[in-house]
């Protein structure tokens, strides 16, 4: 079984991976040797701090090894084959892909990664993987390891006995100031797995800064199907009224997120150095979009607005542009997150490898 896309894993697996966490939490030394002599895969293709170390530490905490792939260490072959080396030496294949507009190698020289490509991609590793399984570490519109650790810290965060008791709990996901190019996946897996889970989400974003529609509207359907709710607004400082969870994250441009889309065939055009020169441009732009919206920064005010709100925010964050340091060191759930982070990694690597009991 893989994890890549949260809407193909049936709400059923979903409780299991979320309730295998806690045991594992109750009884870490019953589950040392559980991937005995099991060897993960770890390809990252874009950077990653807290994924990348938490998912050595996670097999390594149940008996197994890891092995971090260096590209610069080997051939530039098809992925067919190397896949198909991988399904003969590993358990597991943990794949972080890059964002839509970093500029990446490949044999043909520079390219532009687009919104779009990591379907191609995890298609074509799919076909070829011989029973591997796949599981995403971020990709253009997910992340569902973090929406896993999220559903868990926002359960034990509002003092909750399950996970249905999550339904019906306000949860707002707001735009908020940044200076570094963050992609949307994090905040679109945010959107999906809470609306499966039924809380009632305020999606708060400037108009420029709206996320993938698509995904909203469908978004929108699973939260009602499930006795949840979807609104969106741009009223930033009425949005925190009544909330039980606040997560506040920049997030690119829907502008930035069209112009690097497989849509776009111009950029295909583009030799390397004219590539560079429009990417740097774009990014200009986004910086003079973010810039427009100087007051979006979560503050204690804003929080006591809220019902006893705590804040999240995925990280890597943006001490006081995304919110004030009072709010991140005192009501912040940056701690829980991170202690769930490893708890939920090892119970996907127990479900993807067989071993969830």
């Amino acid at each position: 079984m893989d994890v890549i896309e949260i809407n193909n894993i049936h709400k059923t697996n979903l409780l299991k991976i979320l309730n295998f966490s806690h045991k594992i939490e109750l009884k870490k030394k019953a589950y040392l040797s559980l991937l005995k002599n099991q060897t993960l895969a770890l390809y990252f293709n874009a950077p990653s701090t807290r994924t990348q170390i938490s998912f050595h530490a996670s097999i390594a905490e149940l008996g197994g090894s890891s092995y971090f792939i260096d590209p610069k260490t080997m051939h530039n072959e098809d992925i067919s084959d190397f896949v198909k080396v991988l399904s003969n030496y590993c358990c597991a294949y943990g794949i972080r892909l890059p964002n839509p507009g970093d500029i990446i190698d490949t044999k043909a020289g520079k390219r532009i990664w687009k919104y779009g490509d990591s379907t191609t991609c995890f298609d074509k590793i799919v076909a070829v993987r011989n029973h591997l399984p796949i599981i995403s570490l971020r990709h253009d519109d997910g992340h569902p390891c973090q929406g896993l650790y999220e559903m868990k810290t926002y359960k034990e965060a509002l003092g909750l006995n399950n996970y249905d008791e999550l339904k019906g709990k306000k949860l707002l996901i707001t735009w908020t100031r940044g200076k570094k190019i963050k992609p949307w996946s994090p905040t679109l897996e945010t959107l999906k797995i809470a609306s499966k889970f039924g809380m009632k989400i305020t999606l708060c974003n400037p108009k420029e800064f709206g996320l993938d529609r698509v995904m909203i509207e469908k978004c929108k359907t699973e939260a009602t199907e499930n006795g949840g709710a979807l609104q969106e607004t741009d009223d930033f400082d009425n949005s925190f009224k009544g909330q039980d969870i606040v997560y506040g994250r920049n997030w690119v441009s829907s502008e930035f997120i069209e112009t690097f889309s497989t849509k776009n065939s111009f950029i295909d055009t583009l030799e390397s150095e004219r590539l560079v020169n429009f990417r740097d441009a774009e990014i200009g732009k986004l910086k003079m979009q973010m810039n427009k919206h100087p007051g979006r920064t979560v503050t204690m005010e804003h929080m006591r607005k809220t019902n006893s709100a705590k804040f999240i925010n995925p990280m890597p964050f943006e001490k006081d542009l995304e919110a004030t340091e009072e709010v991140w060191n005192n009501i912040s759930l940056q701690d829980e997150l991170l202690k769930n982070k490893l708890l939920i990694q090892k119970a996907v690597l127990a479900f993807v490898t067989g071993k969830l009991t």
